[in-house]
């Protein structure tokens, strides 16, 4: 029996050594570790140093309706700008291309509408010979019926 009591009692002590163990762990978790130095006179210094991004409130994609080389900037890259401020100019050589096209465009069409006006004429011309001819025609016509009726013909015999 004694060295039941013997077993009894070591595994109440080993019990409770786990207890006192695991509390103790526990305790120590939540401990917070702090550096310590020794006190001396000096000066302080204070230096930060961080990385990250800037960025703007707003980003606007600048882009033009034409193309071409750009002959001159009025801002700067930084610069704030308002709205419909002029940016750059743009070199003009294929809008001015463009206008010497379209008024030669306009040239043709205007050549044509005088042609199809001439041609227009024309026509109103051979119409109002062609419906003389044909009144010349028809009265000759009526002419030679009513001498065919009336018998008027020449006889060479």
């Amino acid at each position: 029996m004694k060295a039941k009591k013997i077993a009894i009692i070591l595994g109440v002590v080993i019990l409770l050594g786990a207890i006192v163990g695991f509390t103790v762990n526990q305790s120590q978790k939540n401990v917070i570790t702090v550096q310590t130095g020794k006190v001396a006179k000096q000066d302080i210094s204070s230096q930060v140093t961080a990385s990250g991004q800037i960025k703007p409130k707003t980003i606007v994609n600048v882009g033009a309706n034409a193309m071409g080389r750009i002959v001159r900037l009025f801002v700067k890259e930084g610069d704030t700008v308002k709205k419909n401020q002029i940016l750059a100019q743009l070199e003009n050589v294929q809008s001015a291309a463009d206008v010497a096209m379209t008024r030669a465009t306009l040239s043709s069409s205007q050549t044509d509408a005088v042609a199809a006006e001439a041609a227009l004429n024309t026509a109103q011309a051979q119409l109002k010979s062609s419906t003389a001819d044909f009144a010349r025609a028809k009265l000759e016509y009526e002419r030679a019926e009513s001498l065919f009726k009336n018998h008027f013909f020449f006889n060479d015999d």
